[in-house]
């Protein structure tokens, strides 16, 4: 049970894209994740940190709860990920509400012709702000992840990703 509430944090994690990512279509796929086997989850994992050199350095939190047995996670790591990751899924709701607002003002100001420029940007700003702080909250949580794991338990995640 424990973990399945790992996993949904997780999830609702990645629900706001990865902490990299430039593709908001994900959004739409991820609840799909929560079915996918430890080999896709390894292989996402894997095509995620060849083609970008942050996310390259990071862990996924799904990669990390799917390999917990092998990488040996103590249930003290375990229970603290699952409460950062609980803690974000909250920051993050109230971010998606603020996005919804903003992206709406951004549309209202881009309808009036002839639209006043000064109005439209500043829109613009608060949907760009909303969205740095997203991603600033996802790279934290899995730098957070990442140090929390032993020097031992990187190296394993990275042979299982087949990093360098």
């Amino acid at each position: 049970m424990f973990i399945r509430s790992a996993v949904v944090a997780a999830l609702a994690f990645a629900a706001a894209g990865a902490a990299t990512a430039q593709q908001p279509d994900r959004d739409n796929v991820i609840l799909a994740e929560a079915n996918d086997t430890p080999a896709q989850i390894a292989e996402r994992e894997r095509s995620e940190a060849a083609n970008d050199e942050v996310r390259a350095l990071v862990y996924s939190p799904e990669f990390i709860f799917a390999n917990r047995r092998a990488i040996g996670l103590t249930d003290r790591q375990r229970d603290q990920m699952v409460l950062d990751l609980q803690g974000l899924q909250r920051r993050l709701i109230s971010e998606q509400e603020q996005m919804q607002d903003a992206r709406e003002a951004l549309i209202a100001a881009l309808r009036v012709e002839p639209a006043n420029e000064a109005r439209v940007l500043t829109a613009l700003d608060a949907v760009l702000n909303i969205e740095r702080d997203v991603k600033r909250l996802q790279l934290q949580a899995l730098v957070r992840l990442r140090d929390s794991l032993t020097p031992a338990q990187r190296a394993r995640l990275n042979d299982l990703r087949g990093a360098r």
